[in-house]
């Protein structure tokens, strides 16, 4: 209480007096004009202020008015699914506030809030203690258990994550036809892919076998091949002899092994392929060497009939009509007797 700001009665407030107290004994005037006694408050607790002090004769009341202190916490849904590559993230998810490790609020999540919210106007503390905020999140089927990170001043972040399906490898094993020898015209050469354990096959294959032409010397590849998963296939490769003649046909076999396995790409994994080619010429490359030989031609034999001289035939046709002449002279002259 203070007296003409000079003079000044200081007097606690607590529980066991009710928050009241009297000055008696003070002086009504001084120097014949009457004391005007007023009352201020010394620092008030965290979150209190005086908001109003009103006067009723000689009885002070001073009202104190708590302001809770507040404070608000932040969450974000971060979803590490290699951007949902295989469709599998929900279009929503709840959220729950705790305060305390007690459930008191649930928000929902969406595209259309960016995954994030923010609640406002928590209480700070609770019975002069402050309040534990956390924030809890079901499993989202699909996905490893959610990872909560962060705090209630510096906001929580919720991550879903997720293996997504790998990206295809794929293999287009290529052949090399190389002719030896001068073919007056390029042959047709068919080669065989045949898978030996149920691996992919390109487009068109018949069932677990595939086969490529080629028009004289060349290459060309069989086709791709798609490996979505990891795993070791083997393919034997050989070319069908079609019996063009003149063509020593290349009886190689090769083998090709494909070898498909994950591995690390950040938080996600990435399929990497081995392929191993063996046989054949062993230079790791599938190549078919076909030799042409010309067959050999055999002359026609000469005619054996003998070749008789015109005059030669001449003559004998003569003498041929002489002697008929002569028998039928003969067979006239007998006649005549007769």
């Amino acid at each position: 209480m203070t007296l003409n700001d000079e003079d000044e009665t200081e007097v606690t407030l607590d529980e066991s007096n009710q928050w009241t107290a009297t000055v008696t004994g003070l002086p009504k005037y001084a120097d014949g004009v009457e004391i005007e006694y007023s009352w201020t408050e010394g620092t008030l607790p965290e979150g209190y202020s005086l908001t109003d002090t009103s006067k009723d004769g000689t009885v002070t009341t001073l009202t104190n008015s708590y302001t809770p202190e507040q404070t608000e916490v932040k969450v974000t849904k971060v979803w590490d699914d290699a951007k949902d590559k295989d469709g599998k993230r929900p279009t929503s998810i709840s959220v729950t506030l705790l305060a305390n490790g007690k459930a008191i609020d649930d928000v929902t999540l969406s595209e259309d809030n960016d995954w994030t919210y923010t609640w406002l106007h928590l209480d700070k503390y609770a019975n002069r203690e402050e309040i534990a905020y956390s924030v809890s999140e079901e499993q989202v089927p699909d996905y490893d258990e959610p990872k909560i990170e962060g705090s209630a001043e510096s906001g929580y972040t919720i991550t879903n994550h997720r293996i997504a399906t790998p990206d295809a490898v794929t293999v287009d094993p290529p052949v090399q036809k190389i002719v030896k020898g001068n073919p007056s015209e390029a042959s047709t050469f068919t080669f065989q892919m045949k898978a030996l354990d149920g691996g992919p096959m390109p487009e068109g294959a018949d069932g677990n076998t595939m086969a490529i032409e080629i028009q004289g010397a060349g290459s060309k590849e069989f086709g791709e091949m798609k490996f979505t998963a990891a795993g070791e296939w083997t393919y034997e490769i050989t070319e069908i002899n079609g019996g063009a003649k003149g063509y020593t046909y290349d009886t190689s076999v090769y083998t090709l092994t494909v070898k498909v396995t994950e591995v690390p790409d950040g938080t996600q994994v990435k399929l990497s392929k081995t392929e191993t080619i063996t046989g054949g010429n062993g230079g790791g490359s599938i190549v078919f060497t076909n030799t042409y030989e010309p067959e050999e031609t055999v002359p026609k034999t000469a005619d054996s009939t003998p070749i008789i001289p015109l005059s030669v035939v001449v003559v004998a046709a003569a003498a041929m009509a002489v002697v008929s002449g002569r028998k039928m002279a003969a067979a006239h002259s007998d006649k005549c007797s007769r």
